[in-house]
């Protein structure tokens, strides 16, 4: 056995002050009052027939080209349509742009203006014959030099000071977590950060709000026939509650390249690009939109930005748009349009079959160079933090969601006696095929067990033969408890043949066995297919979706007059062939079904793709298709239905007392939504879910405002999916900032009614911080205050929890023989600053490799050299949990390690097993997805 020696690091610097202040000298530039009535006039004219936006993009590419120092800018150059009026009229300008001083930046400036001016706006003027009167103010403004206001600042860039709380703050009022993380990035911006690879280019013109900013490397081609991708390493900078230094977080991911740009490249309208300057180590962003020409189709062209690039860097505009992607300048310029998981669609030619992710070994080796890099400004390692015990995880309950559809390989042959006339249609080829894969599959799962069992004793000591039908067995247990007083689930599944239905029938009955009755039906007509070929092809989108709803409707009465329905698996096809061509989906027909079967009866619906066919090999596309079965059919019995069934074992465990075993747990956030479909656009409700610990059965209360404030009592599941998509055609709301219920208030009174029940049954309460920064600025780092005092001073039984993703990597930096071989595993750390419970809760990732690998080159290992790893790398699951409250006597390392359990055992379709927030809040994923219908 080899020697081993490990270490936890966090990659997280932060300014030690044992140097000099870090001082920075930056201007702000503003338009002026004058200049945003006229954008306001020319904007208001050019969208009187269509919307018509000024051609901002191009505007914004000229600063980051031209103006040497340049940290941020506003979106739309500050010139968003809806701010317009409001900055006009009250003459309140924020700054469109931060940029280092120098002495000569108001004249660069106003060169930058100028050459905007005559090489975009006034062609747009001319474009859309805009008024001469307005032409005429432009030059006016110019000509008296009152386009603009530069105002310099100078202050400390770090350290920064603290709020009331303790927490630090930036001198510089919000911005100052903008310009710090840009900074730092200019700094690093020609540094090698990857060992064997070119130098980083800093991604220019941050928007100005922002606590974050990108390097990339360039494009790494060296692996063409897998795909093209670059490494890309971001700087932010996050504060902790109540402790007194700003923490600056690095981490890394790969951002994929496109190879050939097709019609079909993305669902997606817009692609983000960039251009890569080498030379001077920056990169330009840009944006591809997807416009459809004179003759009805759609093309990809670049954006006015790219015509500014373009300019700069002597690059053709070419009418071939993959010519776009091979373009290259004297200066060495080159073109990257960002590769998405929505691109390997719609007939893209193209595939970037790279995996996503950064391996342990490349985020160590960036980190350890940053950190020596910007030791001499004074940054050093953050290593204030201490690791506790793990959380206990139950394997009999979470096990259940590594399930394969090993079932299958018992009794196969025997079971096609048994099967239906329909059923028995199945090709005996395929059965065959069939039972050789799970056979497979077994094997490997019985191996999994196995090494559990060594581990775990008792706990997993079935024979091999029923460790098989233990999983079976273990769903018809979850059936029952988390669904009471239900003999059993009936699924409708909804196919376009009778023997698609016998597949799915047969795999559901070995999954579930007899806790699910299979009730199955033919796609009815018209509700699936492209847009063209449907009824209604000329009717607007609300119009086409009001049609479709009623065909499932009068669908779902004929099937409900027979059977009670729980729940519906759709199996349907995404593209279709057309006049020779390949056609998508109406973009409305599953939102039609959904919000049909949802708000009807409160049935949730869950899609299903048929086999696919492209994949070549017979057994892998068995397997896929099985997996995808086993996925769609588990995320609709528990996902849809907001199940955890490990919180009664886990609540045991962590709170053996029942005298303060809390009764039920709760989350409490809002869900903000743009509306898929329907006359309603963005939408609004505050959440609240309580799950039993007793059966891990959760229920909802949702609250949003009309002319009063609506609070609904405590719903199941389902109810409360039928209470929203009901709702679907309606704006729901938690009212404005305006009145004198603002907002804020509704959300607080609301979460305290939350407060006051949990504090009766000793409950915890997750609240969440990531989606409601206005509406709870009472749990922001610089509000919460210490124990015992502030809101949760009145409830001396209640446990809070806040939770948000801005914990830091921690990698285990492991030796072996001599070797970095770092990994990824679940963690709980403690910090020891501030006067507030900080935990860091890291869950293990989706996927592991081999210990030591690195993305792009080879590397030597105690076990002989290593290929570089191009598929899919561990991405750390990391998670930032503070307790804010707790009863005198609780331990707060207690109820972190119970709220990290709580990451565990949820039944889902991605078999993850950490979810990235704790059960409560997890589960409000579904209720979001019917809300956004």
């Amino acid at each position: 056995m080899g020697s081993v020696e490990e270490k936890d690091v966090a990659h997280a610097l932060v300014f030690s002050g044992d140097v000099n202040p870090m001082d920075c000298e930056i201007c702000l530039v503003s338009w002026t009052r004058e200049c945003l009535e006229l954008f306001k006039d020319i904007q208001s004219y050019a969208s009187k027939e269509s919307f018509l936006a000024i051609p901002t993009a191009s505007l914004r590419s000229v600063f980051e080209i031209n103006v040497e120092g340049l940290l941020l800018i506003r979106p739309y150059a500050g010139m968003k349509y809806d701010e317009l009026g409001y900055a006009a009229r009250s003459g309140q300008s924020k700054p469109f742009l931060i940029a280092r001083n120098i002495d000569s930046l108001a004249g660069v400036i106003g060169e930058c203006v100028d050459d905007w001016v005559d090489n975009h706006l006034l062609p747009f003027m001319e474009r859309y014959e805009l008024p001469d009167t307005l032409r005429d103010n432009l030059f006016s403004l110019l000509d008296s030099e009152k386009l603009f206001r530069p105002q310099v600042d100078k202050f400390n860039l770090l350290p920064w000071e603290q709020a009331g709380n303790g927490t630090a703050t930036p001198g510089f009022s919000f911005h100052g977590y903008s310009i710090t993380a840009n900074d730092i990035a200019r700094f690093l911006e020609g540094v090698e950060i990857f060992p064997e690879l070119p130098p980083v280019m800093r991604v220019v013109g941050s928007d100005l709000g922002s606590n974050r900013a990108e390097l990339m490397t360039p494009i790494i081609d060296d692996f063409q026939e897998v795909g093209l991708f670059s490494l890309v390493c971001s700087i932010s900078i996050e504060t902790l509650p109540t402790v007194s230094r700003p923490i600056v977080y690095i981490n890394c991911h790969r951002r994929r390249w496109v190879s050939s740009l097709k019609e079909g490249y993305s669902h997606n309208k817009n692609a983000r690009s960039y251009l890569f300057d080498e030379e001077n180590h920056r990169a330009y962003p840009f944006d591809m939109k997807k416009m459809k020409n004179d003759g009805a189709d759609w093309n990809w062209e670049p954006d006015e930005a790219f015509d500014a690039l373009a300019k700069r860097f002597d690059l053709e505009r070419t009418d071939d748009i993959d010519g776009l992607l091979r373009l290259k300048s004297n200066h060495g310029a080159r073109i990257g349009i960002r590769h998405s998981f929505s691109s390997d669609g719609g007939g893209y030619g193209g595939k970037n079959k790279m995996g996503a992710g950064v391996t342990e070994r490349d985020r160590i080796d960036a980190f350890s160079v940053i950190a020596k890099s910007l030791k001499p400004l004074g940054f050093t390692v953050f290593e204030s933090f201490q690791k506790i015990s793990n959380a206990k995880q139950f394997l009999k309950e979470a096990a259940i969601s590594y399930l394969d559809p090993i079932t299958l390989s018992m009794n196969i042959d025997s079971d096609k006696e048994s099967l239906s006339e329909s059923e028995a249609e199945v090709d005996s080829d395929d059965v065959s095929e069939l039972k050789d894969l799970v056979d497979s599959i077994e094997s490997d799962w019985v191996d999994m067990i196995a090494k559990h069992q060594d581990k775990h004793g008792d706990q997993v000591s079935l024979k091999k033969a029923e460790k098989v039908k233990s999983m079976s067995d273990l769903n018809q247990a979850i059936i029952a408890k988390c669904f009471p007083g239900k003999r059993k689930l009936v699924m409708l599944v909804v196919c376009q043949d009778q023997r698609q239905q016998s597949t799915i029938k047969y795999i559901l009955d070995k999954i579930f066995g007899d806790s699910v009755e299979v009730v199955s039906a033919l796609l009815p007509s018209n509700v699936h297919g492209p847009k063209a070929t449907l009824p209604g092809t000329e009717l607007k989108l609300n119009d086409r979706l009001q049609q479709r709803k009623e065909t499932w409707e009068a669908f779902l009465e004929t099937v409900l007059k027979n059977h009670h329905i729980d729940m519906c698996l759709v199996q349907a096809d995404e593209y279709y062939s057309v006049n020779g061509k390949i056609s998508r989906d109406d973009d409305v027909n599953k939102v039609a079904a959904k919000i049909a079967f949802s708000s009807h009866s409160g049935i949730p619906v869950q899609y299903l793709k048929p086999l696919n066919t492209s994949i070549r090999n017979r057994v892998k596309q068995l397997e896929d298709y099985l997996n995808r079965i086993r996925s769609a059919s588990y995320d609709l019995v528990f996902g849809h239905h907001g199940i955890v069934p490990a919180i009664p074992d886990s609540t045991s465990e962590y709170f053996s007392d029942t005298a303060t075993q809390p009764e039920h747990i709760y989350g409490i956030a809002s869900l903000m939504v743009n509306k898929r479909a329907g006359s309603a656009a963005r939408s609004e409700v505050a959440v609240a879910t309580r799950i039993s610990t007793q059966s891990g059965v959760p229920q909802v209360k949702l609250c949003h405002f009309g002319r009063e404030i609506h609070v609904t009592e405590w719903l199941d599941y389902r109810t409360a999916i039928q209470y929203l998509c009901s709702r679907y055609n309606s704006k729901i709301s938690l009212g404005n900032n305006k009145g004198a219920l603002k907002r804020e208030d509704i959300y607080r009174k609301f979460s305290e009614s939350i407060f006051k029940e949990a504090n009766k049954v000793n409950g915890i309460v997750y609240l969440d911080a990531e989606r409601v920064r206005s509406l709870s600025p009472w749990i922001a780092d610089t509000k919460v205050e210490s124990q015992g005092t502030g809101l949760f001073a009145a409830y001396s039984q209640l446990r809070v929890v806040r939770v948000r993703h801005q914990a830091p990597q921690i990698m285990v930096e492991k030796y072996r023989d001599g070797y970095l071989s770092p990994t990824s595993c679940k963690r709980i750390f403690k910090v020891d600053d501030g006067d507030l419970p900080i935990y860091w809760s890291l869950g293990l990732p989706l996927t592991q490799t081999k210990r030591g690998v690195s993305t792009y080159r080879a590397v030597e290992l105690s076990g002989g050299k290593r290929d570089p790893h191009l598929k899919q790398a561990p991405t750390p699951n990391s998670v930032e949990f503070v307790v804010l409250s707790m009863p005198e006597g609780d331990s707060s390392d207690q109820i972190v390690q119970y709220t990290t359990s709580l990451r565990v055992g949820v039944l889902q379709a991605n078999f993850a097993r950490f979810v990235s927030k704790p059960a409560p809040l997890f589960i409000m994923g579904k209720i979001r997805e019917y809300f956004e219908l």
